[in-house]
């Protein structure tokens, strides 16, 4: 359960901001506040950035290499669009909107059965995958205005803590295999049965990326860790094949264009009218677009749930949910990804001075900036190599593991492996 005592130390927070402010005019203040929104607005969105693109990626698989740079680009519009039209829809808060692992994970496997029913017509595929997203954003506009969202503050702390856990879990046994390039935890296991793992180079590098985000969290606690591994990584990566061009550690995102990613737009309503007379194909989709909106509902309910006792925020579940929903609406008209409220950026929002709809709307419009000059302008975001963003996005998920099996006491649990680990060094 939260603790009580963080929701004190936030009214003391509380009082003496408010002292403060009394004492100084309010033209000082005001810049100050709106500079330290849009901070934390900049460093959530360079966290937010990678997870974005995992997402997408993860999200487009099925689909082949040739989609990859699509499916990165994809992942960062639907975490713009549905970051603003989310921080704009719900009550203001720090709490933010973007893809996620597990719903990209749900949605490849809806793209993997439409795959299959087309034939293996891609653009047919992406035509028809938005509308599990618009059915999605519609039940969980229903569920709010119904107010069946009331139900889910009975639920208790540990189920809700419970269900992020497993899902967090689930995507983290989904991807442990990659780290030897293999496909899924099957193959994994029937490799470690007859004691030839492949790819052990690969797996080195990842642990090595592992390993430079918990030291840089441990030495320099201040700084991102997840921003030095990814970084480290990437720069580790190009100067490995740069000094061993044989070696085998995948490839890169390649050339990605936003443009390509609005994959929403083009639905195609002769495949639309199949899938409602097919169904073996209308199942899939209505158990798709109900599971995303079950999935998006509950973790939305854990986030806001942490987020109030961090900052003992005041929050009307019905509007927030319903926000929800009208961002996935927009984001399967523009992108065809959904989106829910993220832990990870949430807390970093919150932990950088975030506290307002300031800060996640600055986030979304940041990130935006970010994606055109990183990828057109610098070109940073087509040399990030898959290897090493896999392996950030296992350690990301292994951090939400913890931070929801130790609830309130996670920060207690970090702070004592800090202090041994460096003491066991």
């Amino acid at each position: 359960m939260p603790d009580v005592s963080i929701g004190a130390t936030a009214h003391l927070e509380a009082a003496q901001a408010v002292a403060t402010a009394q004492s100084v005019p309010a033209t000082a203040a005001a810049p100050s506040t709106f500079a330290r929104e849009v901070y934390a607005g900049l460093i959530a969105a360079l966290l937010g950035l990678p997870f974005a693109v995992s997402a997408g990626v993860l999200d487009y698989a099925p689909l082949g290499s040739d989609y990859i740079a699509v499916g990165a680009a994809t992942g960062i519009l639907c975490a713009v669009v549905g970051g603003l039209v989310g921080a704009l829809g719900r009550s203001s808060s720090f709490v933010v909107n973007a893809p996620s692992a597990p719903l990209a994970l749900i949605q490849a496997s809806f793209l993997s059965s439409l795959l299959t029913a087309f034939g293996g017509d891609a653009a047919l595929t992406l035509a028809v995958a938005p509308l599990s997203i618009v059915l999605a954003g519609f039940w969980q506009v229903l569920f709010a205005w119904s107010g069946l969202v009331r139900i889910i503050k009975f639920a208790p702390y540990p189920v809700l803590a419970g269900f992020v856990t497993g899902l967090s879990l689930r995507t983290f046994v989904q991807q442990f295999p990659r780290l030897f390039d293999l496909p899924d935890p099957m193959a994994f296991w029937s490799a470690l049965m007859q004691g030839s793992l492949p790819h052990l180079g690969m797996a080195a590098f990842g642990l090595a990326v592992v390993a430079i985000i918990r030291v840089s969290d441990i030495l320099a606690p201040r700084v991102p860790a997840m921003l030095v591994g990814l970084a480290s990584g990437t720069i580790l990566w190009h100067l490995l094949l740069w000094a061993w061009p044989g070696l085998e550690l995948g490839r890169t995102i390649g050339a990605m264009s936003l443009a390509r990613a609005t994959a929403g737009i083009s639905f195609d309503s002769g495949a639309l009218a199949a899938v409602f007379r097919n169904p073996d194909l209308l199942q899939p989709l209505l158990l798709t677009s109900a599971t995303l909106a079950a999935v998006a509902m509950l973790d939305f309910t854990f986030t806001v749930r942490t987020a109030q006792s961090l900052a003992d925020l005041r929050l009307s579940p019905r509007r927030d949910l319903a926000g929800q929903g009208v961002a996935n609406l927009a984001t399967a008209v523009l992108g065809g990804m959904a989106t829910t409220s993220t832990l990870s950026s949430t807390t970093a929002l919150f932990e950088n001075g975030g506290r307002t709809r300031l800060s996640s709307a600055a986030m979304a419009l940041l990130l935006l900036a970010l994606a055109v000059g990183l990828g057109a302008e610098w070109r940073l975001i087509v040399a990030l190599p898959l290897y090493a963003l896999g392996t950030w996005l296992r350690v990301a998920e292994e951090e939400k593991l913890l931070r929801t099996a130790f609830g309130a006491d996670y920060d207690a649990y970090a702070a004592r492996v800090k202090r041994f680990v460096p003491g066991l060094l």
